[in-house]
Order: C-alpha cells, then sequence, then structure tokens
C-alpha cells in the first residue's frame, strides 16, 4: 500500500509521543509556578527541545518536596528521559510508586497514582513483560471511573501491546478507543491534541493494514489528511 513508510513513521511518532510526554493539570497541588514548569517542560518535549526539557526539569527537582504528590510527575519525567537507560528508567519508575506505600496516599491523590501506574506499565513493556504491563494500565483504567483521566493515554499503550504480540484488529479496536478519548478531559494543548488525534488515525490504519484489511486501512489514511 503506497501509505506504508510515511504512515509507519506516525506510528513511531505515536509511541515516542505517549512516552516522552505524561503531564496534566490536576489540583494535587495549589502552586501554580510548579504545574506551569511542568507545562512547559511538557511543550518543549513535543517541540523537540529536549535539552532544555530535561535542564528546567532539573531545576525543578529543588522545588520539590518528597511529600509533594507532584514529584511523581518529576519522577516519570525522568523515567520517559531514560527510555534507552533500562536501569535508571526502573529507578525512577520504581521512586513515582514508592510514593504511595501508604495506601491512603493512592486515595488522595488519584491522578499522581495513575502516572505512577503507567510508567511502570512502560517499563514493563520495553522489558517485554507484557502481562505484567496490561495489569498495571488495567489497574489505571479502574481509577478512570473515580473521576480521573488519561486522554486515552491508556488505551493506546494497550494497543501497543497487542500490536507487539501482533493481535493487530485488537490493537486497532484500542487505537480506535484512544481516538475518541483524547480531547475528552481537555488537559492537553492544542499542538499536542492535533499530533495525537492524527497518531491515533494513522496507527489505527497501520494496524488494519498488517491485519490485511487494507481497504480499511486506506479508509483511516485518508482521514489523516482530510
Amino acid at each position: 500500500m503506497r501509505y506504508s513508510t510515511r504512515c509507519l513513521s506516525l506510528l513511531f511518532l505515536h509511541i515516542i509521543l505517549i512516552f516522552s510526554s505524561c503531564y496534566k493539570s490536576s489540583t494535587i497541588n495549589n502552586n501554580p509556578k510548579l504545574k506551569n514548569d511542568f507545562q512547559v517542560i511538557d511543550s518543549l518535549m513535543i517541540a523537540g527541545n529536549s535539552d532544555t526539557a530535561k535542564k528546567m526539569l532539573d531545576a525543578t527537582r529543588g522545588k520539590l518536596d518528597k511529600s509533594n504528590p507532584l514529584i511523581v510527575y518529576y519522577y516519570r519525567m525522568k523515567a520517559d528521559g531514560y527510555y534507552h537507560n533500562r536501569p535508571l528508567m526502573i529507578r525512577y519508575a520504581d521512586s513515582a510508586i514508592a510514593f504511595f506505600n501508604n495506601n491512603n496516599l493512592a486515595e488522595k491523590y488519584p491522578d499522581a497514582y495513575l502516572q505512577a501506574l503507567i510508567i511502570k506499565g512502560d517499563i514493563s513493556m520495553v522489558l517485554k513483560q507484557y502481562n505484567l504491563a496490561l495489569r498495571y494500565y488495567a489497574k489505571g483504567k479502574l481509577l478512570l471511573s473515580d473521576g480521573s483521566c488519561d486522554d486515552g493515554i491508556l488505551d493506546t499503550k494497550i494497543a501497543g501491546i497487542y500490536y507487539s504480540q501482533k493481535n493487530y484488529l485488537l490493537a486497532a479496536q484500542y487505537w480506535k478507543l484512544d481516538y475518541q478519548r483524547l480531547g475528552a478531559c481537555t488537559t492537553r494543548t492544542q499542538q499536542k491534541l492535533f499530533y495525537l488525534r492524527q497518531a491515533a488515525l494513522n496507527s489505527i490504519g497501520v494496524a488494519y493494514e498488517r491485519a490485511g484489511i487494507t481497504d480499511s486501512a486506506a479508509y483511516y489514511y485518508k482521514r489523516i489528511w482530510h
């Protein structure tokens, strides 16, 4: 199919965006300066200014007390930045989940707990421990019924697991859920929302193409450009 090369590139962009960006607005802390810093870091990562983003992220650490739930976002961003360094990625992912050793904190800060579950699922996926990753993501989805919001992040991560296992039709179904959820919580910038929605459509197309259902693949590829 003539779309394949470019669309596979967009699939990789989808994966990069999901792994490299995590911040969303939250009511867990009343420090507007820190919240703004995380939003700026997130935008810098999306724009490809990773060096500046990393320096700014490191600068936030001194402003964060270990009891501040925003530190979970710091740990997750650090873990994302060490995607190709597994020991450090594991270290920061473990730090994120360790914040919730007291179960009451998970109940008190469900949005931050969701971030910790996601990064633990991510490192499990990197290690190809797919069943463990699915358990972390499934636990995260339970939080959504309590009002937390993920803007489709969990659905696209689950889709990625099924795609890795060559279960392309099931992957396509989860990417469809991802597309439907994107923007539902209005926690993302318009720039990120645009890229993620386009990438979701592309991922659906790639999954259908790999499954040999070329007419459905073409339908979703065309929707990217309209």
